[in-house]
C-alpha cells in the first residue's frame, strides 16, 4: 500500500516536472484555485486580506501571510480531504 502510493506520487512529480502540457494544467489550476481562495479571504477579512491596504499598524505583513497564505493551505487541505 505504501508502495503503491509512492509510485504514484512519483509518477505524478514526473508527469509535471518532465512534460510541459502537464505543467500548463497544474499551473492554470494553481491559479484559479488562488484566485477562488483569495476571494473567500476578502469576503472573511475584508481590506485586510489587500496586500495594498497601507500598513498603518506594522504587522501588516504577518495579517497578509495569515489571511492569504493560510487560507490557501486551509483550502487545499480541505480539498484533498474530500474523497
Amino acid at each position: 500500500m505504501i508502495g503503491w502510493g509512492l509510485g504514484r506520487q512519483i509518477l505524478l512529480a514526473v508527469l509535471i516536472l518532465a512534460t510541459p502540457w502537464d505543467w500548463m494544467i497544474f499551473d492554470t489550476a494553481h491559479h484559479h484555485l488562488g484566485a477562488i481562495a483569495n476571494n473567500g479571504a476578502s469576503l472573511v477579512f475584508g481590506p485586510l486580506a489587500d496586500p495594498a491596504y497601507p500598513d498603518y499598524v506594522g504587522f501588516v505583513f504577518a495579517c497578509i501571510f495569515a489571511e492569504t497564505g493560510l487560507v490557501v493551505i486551509i483550502f487545499f487541505t480541505a480539498l484533498m480531504s474530500v474523497q
